[in-house]
């Protein structure tokens, strides 16, 4: 069972990674290794909840990401682990905006596709 209460949104898991991001400068009371580990678990919800092609591909991708960065920041490693982090977030970033992407079919004036 998750440890959050909440729907999982890509809004949720912002918050979440820029808890982490911002860690310590403008969050030092946040326990650093509780808020990774959250954000891998709601990474993994997302990927089991979005089994569809292109979104399961990138948040897969996002989950591999954020797994070495919770190591990274496990050793000490804080720096790297951020790179990791904001690389898992540019994934699922990629992912959400794939989802909702359309096709536009652009005509001339003849009313001939471009």
């Amino acid at each position: 069972m998750p440890r959050f209460k909440d729907e999982n949104r890509i809004e949720d898991i912002m918050g979440c990674y820029l808890s982490v991001k911002c860690w310590p400068e403008f969050y030092p009371e946040v326990d650093v290794q509780e808020k990774v580990a959250e954000l891998v678990e709601r990474i993994e919800d997302q990927v089991a909840r979005n089994p569809e092609q292109p979104r399961h591909h990138w948040f897969q991708n996002a989950l591999e990401y954020a797994k070495e960065a919770q190591q990274l920041y496990r050793d000490g490693q804080v720096e790297a682990g951020r790179i990791f982090l904001r690389q898992a977030w540019e994934r699922l970033d990629s992912g959400n905006r794939a989802n909702r992407s359309k096709t536009s079919i652009i005509a001339g004036p003849e009313g001939k596709s471009a």
